[in-house]
């Protein structure tokens, strides 16, 4: 009876082994993959590059901090969501409108808003509308100085603007 018991013992430790070695055998498959050097031209220009590419399938992969770093984009990873972003990553652009500011130097605060004109209307410049931005007003005899003062604490890498004179303040000529 005990070689019996011994013998199932045996079976089931070895029965279990094979099974489990084959369902990890199934989550894993080989490919075959080609590495080839390629002549990467974009906007017509060809960029160098001593990375490799690897065609699968008749489709070409090419490294992505590559393709990134050639037309100029940033690249950041999340691997704790498996989520790659190209450009602006959500969080890491803000307007200035957005954010505190340290000080308002204007004769009035009303001569100085932020995300409208003087008519609480959206900011058009050359008939394009911006969610985001901030407008002033000079509606004294011109010496008037205008200012809003921010303290970023160099927390940012890149300031881009786009100042132009909204298309409501030019019918007022």
């Amino acid at each position: 009876m005990k070689d019996k018991v011994k013998g199932l013992i045996i079976g089931l430790v070895v029965g279990s082994l094979l099974s489990s070695s084959a369902a990890m055998a199934a989550s894993s498959t080989k490919i075959d993959v080609v590495f080839q050097q390629v002549k990467y031209m974009i906007d017509g220009v060809q960029k160098p590059s001593s990375e490799a590419a690897i065609t699968y399938k008749g489709q070409l992969y090419v490294p992505l901090k590559y393709i990134t770093n050639a037309v100029g984009k940033d690249l950041n990873y999340d691997s704790k969501n498996s989520t790659a972003w190209i450009g602006k990553k959500p969080g890491a652009f803000k307007y200035l409108s957005d954010i505190s500011y340290a000080r308002l130097d204007a004769q009035r605060e009303s001569y100085i808003d932020f995300n409208q004109n003087y008519d609480r209307k959206k900011i058009q410049i050359s008939s394009n509308i911006y969610q985001k931005g901030i407008n002033f007003y000079f509606y004294t005899n011109g010496k008037s100085i205008e200012s809003v003062d921010y303290n970023l604490n160099g927390q940012y890498k890149k300031f881009a603007a786009f100042v132009g004179i909204d298309d409501e303040t030019k019918k007022l000529k």
